[in-house]
């Protein structure tokens, strides 16, 4: 039975370990306004290694973050919206 108990406390700390945190800086909120006409850099924080997607409207961009657990990517140039964009 103790040997369960222990395997058990095993396996939680070891999937608990295992949660990606992705952190974006304060400046992307609610209400934010993006330029029209240039590609839109994204940035933050994640586990080394973490595979990070973002995506706007029909477009998305992929990267991995470095040893440092610190990411950026480029998102498609935005010419015409002519609605609110949000999450």
């Amino acid at each position: 039975m103790k040997k369960i108990g222990i395997i058990l406390s095993f396996l939680f700390l070891l999937l608990n370990n295992t949660k990606a945190d992705v952190v974006l800086p304060k400046i992307f909120s609610d209400n934010m306004v993006l330029q029209r006409g240039m590609k839109i850099p994204i940035w933050g924080w994640a586990n080394p290694g973490e595979r990070i997607t973002a995506s706007l409207e029909n477009h998305s961009a992929e990267t991995v973050s470095d040893a440092d657990g610190k990411w950026k990517l480029f998102l498609v140039e935005i010419q015409n919206f002519q609605k609110t964009l949000s999450q």
